[in-house]
C-alpha cells in the first residue's frame, strides 16, 4: 500500500501519516508531494507537500508552522504483491519555509513549500568561509568550512585527489548553494575534460561531497520497479520511473535490467569516442511526485535522471 508520514516540528511533531502504529488507514487523509532532490549547484525549484481534509482550526493557525522542521517519508508497505516495504523511507528533510492554509468549495488543504539547504540564506547566512590553501587537496579545504558553519551535521566526502592549487584561494558564501556552485566551476576547472565537478548534497543530517570518482557497487533495479521504460533524455543522459522509494539518493549508482537496456559507444551518436558501457548509471537528479489517492501508477512514482559511468578522474 502506498505509505507516507509527515512530521512537523519537534519532540512531538504535528503527524499526518498513512499508517498510523504502523497499520494502513484507509480514511487516511490525501497527500500530494513534489519533492525534487539534486546538489545545490543544480538551480531547482523548492519542495511541496499539500495535506486534503484538514480543519477550519489548522488552517487558520497555519503560518504558526513557517520556520519548523519537517521530515516527509514515502514509499510502499506491505499489501500488495510487488510492494517493498524496504525501499521506503526519508525522502526530505528540512524546515518550513512557508505554510498556508486554503478553503475551496469543500476543498480545504494545507500548502507546505520546504527548503533543505541546513537554513542559510542571504538575509540570515552562515559562517561560509572557503580558505583553499596552495598544496591543499579540496577535501580538507570543505571539511574544514563544512564542519565550522554546521557543527550539527556531519560530513562523507569522496572527490579526487588531484584537486589542488598553485596559489591560495578563498571566499565567503552566504549560502551553501553559493559555496556549491563556486566549488564546482573551480573543481572542474582543474582537472577539465569530461570531469564532471564535485557537488555537494545535504541528507539525513550529512553533508555528501562527491564527484563520481569513487564509483560504488551499484543498486539492480529491477524489471517489476519500473513504471514504463527508460528514456533517453539526453546523450547520453537517460531517465526512468520507478514506484515511490527513498533508497536511492543522488550521486547514487544503479544497474537497469539487462534485457531492457542494452548500449553500445556505436549507440551513442553523440558520443562515439566514449567507451562502451553496460547498464550501469550514476543518478543526477530525483523527483519524487505523488497524489495518494489517485489510482493511476504515475501517481506515485520517483523519477531519476543518470547518465552512464565514465573512468574516474
Amino acid at each position: 500500500m502506498r505509505y507516507y508520514r509527515i512530521e512537523i516540528g519537534g519532540s512531538t511533531p504535528i503527524t499526518y501519516t498513512s499508517h498510523p502504529n504502523g497499520t494502513f488507514d484507509p480514511n487516511s487523509l490525501q497527500v500530494d508531494i513534489d519533492i525534487p532532490v539534486v546538489p545545490f549547484a543544480t538551480p531547482m525549484g523548492q519542495a511541496m507537500v499539500r495535506v486534503h481534509g484538514i480543519s477550519l482550526q489548522t488552517i487558520s493557525q497555519a503560518r504558526d508552522l513557517n520556520g519548523a522542521p519537517i521530515k516527509v517519508y514515502g514509499g510502499m508497505q506491505a499489501g500488495l504483491p510487488l510492494a517493498k516495504p524496504m525501499q521506503s523511507g526519508l525522502l526530505c528533510e528540512g524546515t518550513i519555509f512557508q505554510a498556508f492554509g486554503n478553503w475551496i468549495g469543500t476543498e480545504q488543504t494545507l500548502d507546505l513549500i520546504i527548503v533543505t539547504d541546513g537554513g542559510a540564506t542571504q538575509g540570515d547566512p552562515k559562517n561560509l568561509v572557503l580558505n583553499w590553501t596552495k598544496g591543499q587537496v579540496l577535501s580538507e579545504a570543505i571539511q574544514q568550512t563544512l564542519q565550522t558553519a554546521y557543527p550539527a551535521y556531519k560530513t562523507e566526502i569522496n572527490i579526487s585527489p588531484n584537486l589542488v592549487l598553485t596559489s591560495d584561494a578563498s571566499g565567503y558564501y552566504q549560502t551553501i548553494e553559493q559555496l556549491a556552485t563556486s566549488i564546482h566551476s573551480l573543481s572542474t576547472s582543474i582537472i577539465g575534460g569530461s570531469y564532471p565537478g564535485v557537488n555537494i548534497l545535504l541528507k539525513q543530517g550529512v553533508f555528501v561531497v562527491y564527484d563520481g570518482t569513487s564509483v560504488t557497487d551499484p543498486t539492480p533495479i529491477d524489471f517489476t520497479d519500473l513504471i514504463g521504460q527508460p528514456t533517453w533524455i539526453d546523450a547520453p543522459s537517460i531517465q526512468i520511473n520507478t514506484v515511490m522509494r527513498a533508497d536511492l539518493e543522488v550521486g547514487d549508482y544503479i544497474k537497469l535490467p539487462t534485457t531492457l537496456v542494452t548500449t553500445t559507444a556505436a549507440s551513442l551518436s553523440q558520443a562515439r569516442d566514449k567507451s562502451a558501457f553496460q547498464g550501469v548509471f550514476q543518478i543526477d537528479l530525483v523527483r519524487h511526485v505523488g497524489s495518494s489517492r489517485q489510482p493511476d501508477a504515475r501517481s506515485w512514482i520517483s523519477t531519476f535522471n543518470a547518465h552512464p559511468t565514465g573512468p574516474a578522474a
